[in-house]
């Protein structure tokens, strides 16, 4: 089970290099209202276009979504696409400064056909091309210094040239060399190119398919295999709908299950296992916990149409709804209060640590939270454990914070609709204007 409270420790914004195939993500929405009389095919009336990043720029999307910083390294040409490309990430955040552009290369642009959230086709317009020697010399002479400033580093290969594989042994051995993580979303059926990385991520074809094995197989005869070529430290299988199952060497398959509410759209799921693991890893978080993290995320990114960013925000959110143990935290986590609580209408009811619960106070917390979210603020020290767990179990409080101090600090980070006071089992709303509320608290009249 994974606790929140111990995981938000983990996102600190790590500097990430991603490196691969980035590409545009365009879709074209509209309805189906007949079949065309020239041939068997439904007729889309377009209705909307949008477009984005995709690729491994969708990558960069979801770790910049996580607040992590990433910087890319990849190519694009000389192309309406290539511009688009290179300012939309830069207008998200992105460090693109170290990107190719080729005049011999078009961008990829991906454009999905949409209509009632169903994917009816897909039209690529892209052209595979070997990155050119002169460009492949320059980037290896970069290769240092761009490892020197990662945490760590994510390869998100989609076999369009620009991973040669004299660039990827660099990359790998300098990363090596530096004792920088390296994890790999692989393309193809050759997964020598990716020996020694320390994570190699495909999804249950793409693994059968690099074993050159039957899928009547097992997943271990599979893992065996890969690792005799790869010499990699861990593979993480992603197996769709039946989650993730992780190999180290010696060591028994993992599997971690999915608990999806809605099975919408797989698109992108596999960069948003790539970014999570990233950032997880990237802050030290041991690897079962890592792939549960990225296993959440995945589950949430399905649940959307197209390439969808997971929030940290939304991310949170998921994790309160797994166990309610999650909703505790203390002052050292309100960044992820913040996150969690961000554009939600919420309440505020200050407890005492020591304060007993009435059938009163089931009653009004029951109507408080008709009309928003309720966190609950437990003042004082020494909080019993039982006690807030039992707070935590009840439907209606949405999170716990602790603090020792007054509220004068806490509303400074979190801004409440309504603050509510519970004093000798009695519940009152003391004021909503938070000029009032702040004059109140220096009187000292909630302590």
């Amino acid at each position: 089970m994974v606790m929140l409270k111990k995981i938000t420790e983990l996102f600190l914004p790590q500097p990430i290099l991603v490196v691969g195939d980035f590409m545009v993500d365009k879709y074209t929405y509209g309805k189906v209202d007949r079949i065309s009389p020239e041939a068997p095919v439904p007729i889309l009336h377009v209705q909307d276009e949008t477009m984005q990043p995709g690729g491994a720029g969708n990558v960069v999307l979801n770790l910049l979504a996580l607040k992590a910083t990433p910087f890319a390294l990849g190519r694009v040409g000389f192309d309406a696409a290539g511009n688009y490309l290179i300012e939309g990430l830069e207008k998200t955040g992105a460090d693109v400064s170290y990107f190719v552009k080729e005049k011999k290369y078009s961008t990829t642009i991906k454009n999905r056909l949409i209509a009632d959230r169903q994917q009816l086709a897909r039209i690529d317009t892209e052209e595979t091309n070997f990155l050119s020697i002169e460009e492949e010399k320059k980037l290896l002479k970069m290769i240092p210094q761009l490892v020197a400033k990662a945490k760590l580093i994510a390869i998100s290969d989609y076999k369009k040239g620009f991973l040669t594989k004299t660039l990827l042994k660099e990359i790998i051995d300098e990363a090596n060399r530096q004792d920088v993580p390296v994890i790999v979303d692989p393309k193809g059926v050759d997964f020598t190119k990716y020996s020694n990385a320390t994570i190699i991520k495909p999804n249950l074809k793409e693994a059968y398919g690099a074993a050159n094995l039957p899928m009547s197989s097992s997943l271990q005869e599979v893992a065996k295999n890969i690792w005799e070529r790869t010499n990699s430290k861990y593979l993480l299988v992603t197996r769709s709908q039946d989650g993730i199952s992780l190999f180290e060497k010696g060591q028994i398959q993992k599997d971690f299950p999915t608990d999806v509410k809605e099975v919408i759209d797989v698109t992108g799921a596999g960069d948003t296992v790539l970014a999570m693991l990233s950032i997880a890893l990237a802050n030290g978080c041991p690897i079962d916990e890592a792939v549960v993290l990225a296993n959440t995320a995945a589950q949430l990114a399905i649940e959307h149409i197209g390439c969808y960013s997971v929030t940290l925000s939304h991310f949170l959110k998921r994790l309160l709804e797994k166990n309610s143990e999650n909703k505790i935290f203390d002052e050292k986590h309100l960044f992820a209060v913040k996150e969690i609580l961000n554009n939600e209408k919420f309440s505020l009811l200050a407890i005492d640590a020591n304060e007993g619960i009435s059938p009163r106070f089931f009653h009004a917390i029951k109507e408080i939270s008709k009309d928003s979210m309720v966190v609950v603020y437990v003042r004082g020290k020494n909080a019993d454990e039982e006690y807030l767990s039992f707070l935590a179990s009840l439907n209606e409080v949405t999170l716990i914070i602790q603090q020792e101090e007054n509220l004068k600090p806490l509303l400074s980070e979190i801004h409440p609709s309504a603050v509510f006071v519970m004093e000798k089992n009695e519940i009152k709303e003391i004021e909503t204007s938070q000029d009032l509320l702040k004059s109140l608290l220096e009187k000292k009249v909630v302590k």
